[in-house]
């Protein structure tokens, strides 16, 4: 994680009679940070903001990571597999690792290669060739940036800054006034968990002073929509039991076996700008999607260092071990056996470029499964993972206070739509399962 002492400064313009941020000023240091968020895989958000007081955005993901911690190590593939996925890594941690200010505190991936031929060559990858001209790590570092309070990010002009006072409803330009803030490890985490839940982060950071606590979260079972899957998605099929209440069609739990909870702990490993491509920047991610679209609507030429760098941010790829073999939502990891890769130097921090005949002594520890079977574990609602057991599932019943008589068992298979639901419900709802399978109360037949 980035030093304590390292700040960063905006200014910021006040709407004073509504109190409320119209828009930020920043350079590349600020909007750097704001990018850096979509390299990020979504493991490593809620590690670093589930212990904040008043933490309750991110659906039930921080259910799904605390169940991940809690689970005894025997039922994963090795020691490494539990560990990886409780600190999954960043794709983009030699970018990130110069950021002015770094929040992840992951410990960097290292590599031994051994070679397979004399005819290796190393091509120095052109991310850091123009360091010193551009400045930066995404953005050019000569350009300017107006930050909206709810994250779309502009190019600086005036044309902008007028529409944004439009936007937000300033009508008196007697009513604004100009601050400057100081930003710090503590307001970029703040900001984080903020973009997730707010619809207005940078007045709730910089004016309610919102950096410990975040408010209520509320879920919208309403906001899920069908989605087209690409024909890449769901090699398989995955199959679970669904134990759910028969009156409202409520689910309990699931009894699933290890490929289900190898790709609910995949979620983990998904970097968050590949979260956003894969849900179509949904409004439910709020100003999150926002920021995604301000990364594709800006100039790969004039706004970002290359369009190299553009796509790192709109599509993530996973770090290295963690594509595991049932891919049901078709992302792949940065590493391919069989194409030409980006690998982090040992004693460097060049980023370099290998010819595809590289066998690394570090395989990948993901591309059987992370979860060890076969064996049986039960899903709650809310994604807490715990193994299989007839007393454990009996006081879960006890524990929803529902009737025997109104239980009912459906067996649903889990394919690419599926996994999108569940993927846009595990970040938005506290009933994720429920939401993302929307399996309706079958009515009774009448008697004649």
């Amino acid at each position: 994680m980035g030093a304590y002492w390292s700040k960063v400064t905006l200014k910021i313009l006040v709407d004073k009679k509504k109190n409320r941020v119209v828009f930020a000023e920043a350079d590349k240091d600020f909007v750097d940070i704001l990018f850096s968020f979509l390299t990020m895989p979504m493991g490593t958000i809620v590690r670093l903001t589930r212990k904040q007081s008043g933490s309750t955005a991110l659906g039930c993901m921080k259910d799904l990571y605390e169940g991940l911690g809690n689970l005894n190590v025997v039922h994963f593939k090795s020691d490494k597999a539990k560990s990886l996925l409780l600190r999954p890594s960043n794709s983009s941690e030699h970018l990130c690792r110069k950021l002015k200010i770094n929040i992840d505190d992951t410990e960097p991936t290292k590599y031994r290669f051994r070679y397979s031929s004399q005819d290796m060559y190393l091509i120095e990858d052109n991310v850091d060739q123009n360091d010193d001209q551009m400045g930066g790590v995404f953005v050019n570092g000569k350009t300017r940036f107006l930050i909206s309070d709810d994250l779309r990010i502009l190019q600086l002009s005036t044309t902008n800054s007028v529409e944004l006072l439009s936007k937000f409803g300033v009508r008196d330009v007697n009513a604004v006034e100009e601050e400057s803030v100081s930003v710090g490890i503590e307001e970029v985490l703040a900001l984080l968990r903020l973009s997730f839940h707010s619809v207005t982060p940078l007045t709730d950071l910089f004016l309610l002073k919102c950096v410990g606590h975040c408010g209520a979260f509320k879920t919208d079972p309403t906001g899920f929509v069908q989605r087209t899957v690409h024909p890449s998605f769901s090699y398989k099929k995955i199959n679970l039991k669904i134990m759910l209440r028969r009156s409202c069609g409520m689910v309990l739990y699931a009894e699933a076996q290890e490929d289900f909870v190898d790709f609910l702990f995949s979620l983990l490993s998904i970097p968050l700008g590949s979260t956003v491509k894969l849900l179509d920047k949904t409004p439910s991610l709020r100003c999150i999607a926002n920021l995604y679209i301000s990364v594709q609507n800006l100039s790969p030429g004039r706004d970002f260092k290359s369009e190299y760098i553009k796509t790192k941010l709109l599509s993530p790829k996973l770090a290295q071990q963690f594509c595991y073999n049932i891919q049901v939502l078709g992302i792949n990891e940065s590493f391919q056996p069989h194409n030409r890769c980006l690998f982090q130097e040992v004693d460097s921090i060049r980023v370099t470029e290998f010819d595809a005949n590289i066998s690394s002594t570090l395989p990948p520890i993901g591309v059987n499964a992370y979860m060890d079977g076969p064996a049986t574990f039960v899903v709650t609602d809310d994604l807490v993972v715990t193994p299989l057991s007839s007393i454990s599932s009996i006081f879960l019943l006890k524990k929803f206070q529902v009737p025997i008589t109104d239980i009912e068992e459906r067996v649903v298979s889990v394919g690419g739509e599926e996994a999108l639901r569940l993927l846009e419900a595990s970040l938005t709802s506290k009933l994720a399962l429920t939401h993302a399978f929307n399996l309706k109360p079958k009515i009774p037949k009448t008697e004649k």
